[in-house]
């Protein structure tokens, strides 16, 4: 193999994870970006700037408030934003360091009206700051660490039940840690990284009255990311993310009362991601991949009415002098029926969802200093 073509295949892989603007979305339910902190593992002096903006479509079935069938529309779940800021950059010679901005957990509801469920609305917000450190033990092997202040607020009206709550915002502490090993010459590198659990305490008001204090727990899950030349100009890579939600169960005291269950209790989420990545000039890549996220049992509350999914994604990028501009779009299918954990009756679901997608559009700039 000629020099200029290893080169070649390093070069691509250093730029092939930013070919994918929309591929940090989470496996569904309110995460919204799969905890990435790659860019730690890349050398150089850099800052990128990712912007996302997602338009899930929400339809299923519901009931009038005289108990008539009638059908819920997609306007239950608007359209909303993410974005996060990377920066890294060399400290020494074997050491880094690196500050990133994002908004990892989020949920914007609105049900129009129409069904028993009209005036249902969750506007759930989050931001993550994260200061992050790296080690290079060899040429082959990096170690990356860090803490993360994760902040978060809250306000829910769900008019059918006659409950309201506020969680004011408040935030909690984590740490990051990882490693990964490389090849340069083969433009090879496999990494694992840990994101801690983070727990913040809210005071909460809720149905305008009663004083409460809401735990959330965010959680803790674990990235493997792999990635390979497997000829000139070309890269395959994959991960595995998971994220261990069981710790993060809503469920105010005064909504426990009335509803019998949590406000959102939701399952532990794994997703897979396999792709392919081309340079197909000195200044244009593109890539492909195709994302599965795992079905849990079918129940959802209207938080967060989805259940597994299936993901198409393409990118293209843009190289020019020390600027680097990606462009992407992601097609979801939610793939396994809802149905409500809370029942209008015993045995009959308040609602049932199916059919539902996401379209995401993404834009992702970079500057190399």
């Amino acid at each position: 193999m000629g020099f200029s073509r290893i080169i070649s295949r390093a070069v691509m892989a250093s730029s092939i994870a930013a070919l994918i603007p929309l591929y940090a979305f989470g496996g569904g339910g309110i995460s919204r970006d799969g905890q990435d902190v790659s860019f730690m593992y890349d050398n150089g002096k850099f800052v990128s700037i990712s912007l996302k903006q997602v338009t899930p479509k929400i339809t299923g079935s519901s009931y009038t408030p005289l108990g008539a069938p009638t059908a819920i529309s997609t306007s239950a779940s608007p359209a909303y934003s993410v974005y996060s800021v990377n920066y890294r950059q060399d400290a020494g010679e074997k050491t880094g360091l690196g500050l990133q901005i994002r908004t990892p957990i989020g949920a914007d509801l609105a049900y129009p009206a129409g069904s028993i469920l009209s005036g249902t609305t969750v506007d759930y917000d989050s931001q993550a700051v994260s200061i992050l450190g790296s080690y290079d033990q060899s040429r082959n092997l990096r170690f990356i660490g860090g803490f993360t202040s994760q902040s978060q607020n809250a306000d829910v009206s769900v008019p059918f039940q006659s409950y309201s709550a506020v969680a004011e915002k408040d935030s909690g502490m984590g740490f990051i840690a990882g490693a990964a090993y490389s090849i340069p010459e083969i433009a090879f590198r496999v990494s694992a990284t840990y994101f801690s659990e983070i727990t913040s305490e809210h005071p909460t008001l809720e149905v305008g009255v009663v004083p409460s204090t809401t735990t959330i727990k965010a959680p803790s899950g674990l990235n493997i990311d792999f990635r390979s030349g497997i000829m000139a100009d070309t890269v395959a890579f994959a991960s595995v993310v998971t994220q261990n939600w069981d710790g993060f169960v809503l469920d105010p005291p005064a909504w426990r009362a009335g509803a019998g269950s949590a406000l959102y209790d939701p399952a532990d989420k794994t997703t897979y991601m396999i792709g392919i990545g081309r340079k197909f000039t000195d200044t244009l890549a593109g890539s492909i991949s195709y994302g599965l996220s795992e079905e849990t049992d079918g129940t959802a509350t209207a938080l967060a009415p989805v259940d597994g999914s299936q993901d198409i994604t393409v990118g293209l990028r843009y190289t020019m002098d020390k600027i680097e501009l990606g462009l992407g779009g992601t097609l979801r299918t939610y793939t396994n029926d809802v149905s409500s954990t809370q029942e209008l009756a015993p045995g009959v679901p308040l609602a049932t969802y199916s059919d539902n997608t996401l379209i995401g559009l993404g834009l992702t700039m970079k500057y190399n200093y």
